[in-house]
C-alpha cells in the first residue's frame, strides 16, 4: 500500500489559469462588442442627419456648375423621349463644383433653341412664368450666382403641345457665364 496516488498541485493551477484566461478573453470580447454597438449607433445617427439634409433636394437630370467666368455648358434635350417620359426635364445650375465655390459674382444666361413645331416652356422650379417665348431662339437672362455661399437654381423644361416628333428633334440649351 505504498502506492498512494497524490493529486498533483499543478493541475489545479492549470485549471485556475485556464478559467482566468477564459474570463479575460470573455471580458475582452464583451468590450469589443460594446464598442462595435456604439460605432453602429454613431454611424446610424450620421446617416440619418445626412438624409435629412438632402431630403428636400430636387432630383435634376443634369447639374451645370458655373465656377469660371466665360464658361459655357451646352446640352440638348430629346423631345421625343421627353414626350414619352414624365414630360419634364430639370436642370440645376450651381455656383460650386465639389467643394470649390465661386470667388466672384457671375452673371449667367440661358440660350434656348427650338426649331421644331413642338411648344415648350422653360420655367424656374416652383414658378409658372414661362421664360421661353416659343421663338426659334431665345436668350434668357438668368441673373447672378453669388460668391462664397453654395447656391442651387433649378429650371424645368416641359412640353406644352407636342408637334410631329421624330427621333432627331432636340431643344438645344446653353448655359453661359460672364463676369
Amino acid at each position: 500500500m505504498a502506492e498512494q496516488k497524490k493529486k498533483p498541485k499543478t493541475v489545479r493551477k492549470n485549471v485556475k489559469k485556464k478559467q482566468k484566461e477564459k474570463i479575460d478573453s470573455l471580458l475582452i470580447l464583451k468590450v469589443v462588442f460594446a464598442l462595435l454597438v456604439v460605432a453602429v449607433i454613431v454611424l446610424s445617427i450620421m446617416v440619418v442627419k445626412v438624409k435629412q439634409e438632402h431630403k428636400n433636394d430636387i432630383k435634376s437630370n443634369i447639374v451645370i456648375p458655373i465656377v469660371n467666368k466665360e464658361s459655357e455648358a451646352p446640352f440638348s434635350v430629346n423631345l421625343r423621349a421627353l414626350n414619352s417620359g414624365n414630360n419634364e426635364y430639370i436642370f440645376k445650375i450651381t455656383n460650386y463644383n465639389s467643394n470649390k465655390i465661386n470667388q466672384e459674382d457671375l452673371n449667367y444666361y440661358i440660350d434656348v433653341q427650338n426649331t421644331t413645331d413642338t411648344e415648350i416652356t422653360l420655367t424656374r422650379y416652383d414658378s409658372t412664368e414661362n421664360l421661353f417665348l416659343n421663338k426659334p431662339e431665345t436668350t434668357i437672362e438668368g441673373g447672378k450666382v453669388s460668391k462664397d455661399e453654395k447656391q442651387d437654381l433649378y429650371y424645368v423644361v416641359k412640353i406644352m403641345t407636342p408637334g410631329k416628333l421624330t427621333k432627331d428633334d432636340y431643344v438645344n440649351i446653353k448655359v453661359r457665364a460672364v463676369k
